[in-house]
């Protein structure tokens, strides 16, 4: 069993928002803090497969929010235990889905466009 790669969905990479970020906005959301990484992108920029997996949702979370989630197709090493891990992938352009729910995809491979959505 191996520890689970990933690789920067965008390149070149520049974090806008750090994983556990503790602004105001966060708290007024009843959340203890950020719960992902927000890099930058320019508009259109394409985003990419941090690993292989399967797509398992691409669409809209409900409140206008497009994204992309993929899931492992293995399970990994994970704190002396195995287990599937997904990533998630946010603010997507509108119309650019290049993957759908059910697809195969490698790393480095195009899923969407960029787009500056919800509160980016």
């Amino acid at each position: 069993m191996t520890k689970l790669e990933l690789f920067y969905p965008l390149k070149p990479n520049r974090v806008n928002q750090a994983f556990g970020s503790k602004l105001k906005l966060y708290t007024d959301l009843g959340m203890s803090g950020h719960n992902g990484i927000d890099l930058f992108a320019s508009d259109g920029q394409f985003i990419r497969a941090a690993h292989n997996g399967i797509v398992t949702f691409t669409g809209e979370d409900g409140s206008g929010g497009l994204g992309v989630v993929i899931r492992t197709l293995d399970e990994r090493e994970y704190k002396n235990t195995t287990t599937y891990f997904k990533t998630i992938y946010w603010h997507i352009k509108t119309s650019s889905f290049r993957v759908k729910a059910g697809d195969i995809v490698k790393c480095g491979q195009i899923l969407a466009g960029a787009d500056n959505t919800g509160i980016s």
